[in-house]
């Protein structure tokens, strides 16, 4: 009897302007993209994820392109850890998001792991103004308009 494949998905928090992102990515999942378990033994230790972090970050970072009429904006990392979510771990990792014009971005495009897994999904919770808007990506609805 075949397993069901649960889908894969990470999750981006995104604030009012917005100016920060928070964004969830399962490590069942960066592991498809990143080498974490350098020691082959099908565990993920600490130690492995501070190792990996640097590609990890640049990992996440290379997926995601907000954008507003000036360019793309840049992500600036301000904190990173693990959160758990009910189906396992995931690479917590919060951001600035600075664009050239020191206006907020007005857009995301969001490119993690569709080549690899075409079930996987970003689910967004946007704040705009104290009211939340959630909203899936996919590989056939990549970019989301920020502006509301």
């Amino acid at each position: 009897m075949a397993a069901a494949h649960k889908a894969s998905d990470s999750f981006l928090y995104l604030n009012s302007g917005p100016t920060e992102l928070r964004m969830d990515v399962a490590l069942r999942d960066l592991a498809l993209l990143v080498s974490i378990d350098s020691n082959g033994d099908n565990e993920i230790s600490g130690q492995e994820l501070r190792q990996a972090r640097p590609e990890i970050t640049r990992t996440i970072e290379s997926a995601l392109t907000f954008s507003n009429s000036s360019g793309n904006c840049g992500l600036a990392g301000k904190t990173w850890g693990i959160s758990e979510h009910s189906d396992g771990f995931y690479s917590a990792a919060r951001y600035a998001i600075q664009c050239p014009d020191g206006e907020p971005p007005r857009a995301l495009e969001y490119n993690l792991l569709f080549e690899q897994d075409a079930l996987h999904r970003g689910l967004v919770s946007l704040d705009h103004d104290g009211q939340k808007r959630l909203t899936v990506l996919g590989p056939d609805s990549r970019t989301l308009d920020l502006t509301g």
